[in-house]
């Protein structure tokens, strides 16, 4: 499993990840896969796109079916035409259409039950302090660890 990813600012002409993977007993890698994502569908909100690849891969090793979104108007189309449950989001609080503050509520109003994360490669300001406060569950800012998203995720769907 991947412990790290960075990424430089979008301003740097180059994005650097670096993923680190640890190995062990095959025991350990199978024990470790069965978590509470079994069976959660998450929509990914990510427009840089080695980010979406590197961190979609990481969310299915955590058995969660993954659905990708670039834009904030992409991730509202999938929220209001997926057929399927959408338990969890991902979302970024800048995108290239739309800012993550305006994306939320056009979820939420199609998906209700929605658990939203956001994630941020800025410390959090104010619109992210509001979007928290207007119900996404947890702010992560990137880069992170991969037991950091883990963590989070694992927490804000035993929340309830």
């Amino acid at each position: 499993m991947a412990d790290q990813f960075k990424s430089r600012p979008p301003c740097v002409s180059h994005i650097v990840y670096e993923v680190h993977v640890r190995t062990g007993p095959e025991s350990e890698c199978k024990q470790e896969k069965k978590s509470v994502s079994a069976q959660k569908t998450l929509l990914l909100i990510e427009d840089e796109e080695m980010l979406l690849d590197v961190m979609g891969a990481l969310l299915k090793k955590l058995d969660y079916k993954v659905l990708e979104a670039r834009t904030g108007q992409e991730a509202v189309e999938l929220a209001e035409t997926f057929e399927g449950a959408i338990d969890l989001a991902i979302l970024d609080m800048q995108l290239p259409d739309m800012s993550g503050e305006a994306v939320f509520p056009l979820i939420v109003k199609s998906r209700p039950r929605v658990k939203v994360i956001l994630t941020s490669g800025h410390n959090m300001n104010r619109p992210a302090r509001e979007t928290l406060d207007a119900g996404a569950k947890a702010f992560i800012q990137k880069p992170t660890s991969f037991a950091v998203l883990k963590e989070t995720l694992n927490r804000v769907i035993q929340e309830g």
